[in-house]
């Protein structure tokens, strides 16, 4: 626990202009958001690949989450997540994007010189493995893309769950 402190102080954790793509923090799909983002033991859909891709292992049927925010300043984000099951499991893929249009760009003299837009994007893919009647373990593996004015980034990660309902 102390190794882990330090680290996070060492690399300015919770540090005004250190976030890498903020908009992960914000839930994905309707039914989360209307529980209060209180999602992860319960992620029982396609948006499990986000919250928790054990959930994707207690699928029964196929399913489909499709999802629009529109938010201040004409940002946009899309969200596409589709669950396909098997006979011991499912199979889940995902796509994220969130985009800023006419960012405007101002110079010393405090004159504006152009617009540009920003955006990221997530791609995600993952299986849920049903373990007996009541758990589940699942993976997921995603991609991570994110254009800023005038810089670029890629990125990777991996999520691994374990759902319980006894």
């Amino acid at each position: 626990a102390t190794l882990l402190l330090s680290l996070l102080g060492l690399f300015g954790y919770d540090v005004p202009g250190t976030t890498v793509m903020p908009f992960l923090r914000t839930g994905q799909g309707p039914r989360a958001a209307a529980l209060g983002e209180a999602y992860t033991g319960l992620a029982d859909d396609a948006t499990a690949l986000f919250w928790n891709p054990a959930g994707l292992g207690l699928m029964p049927e196929y399913h489909l989450a499709l999802s629009h925010h529109q938010w201040f300043s004409n940002t946009k984000d899309e969200l596409l997540h589709a669950a396909f099951p098997g006979d011991a499991g499912a199979f889940g893929l995902g796509m994220a994007y969130t985009g800023e249009p006419g960012i405007e760009r101002w110079d010393e003299e405090n004159q504006m010189v152009q617009t540009f837009s920003t955006w990221h994007g997530v791609l995600s893919a993952g299986y849920g493995l049903r373990l007996g009647s009541s758990y589940a373990l699942g993976i997921a593996a995603k991609g991570f893309y994110q254009y800023l004015y005038n810089s670029e980034g890629y990125g990777g990660g991996m999520d691994i769950g374990f759902l319980a309902r006894p």
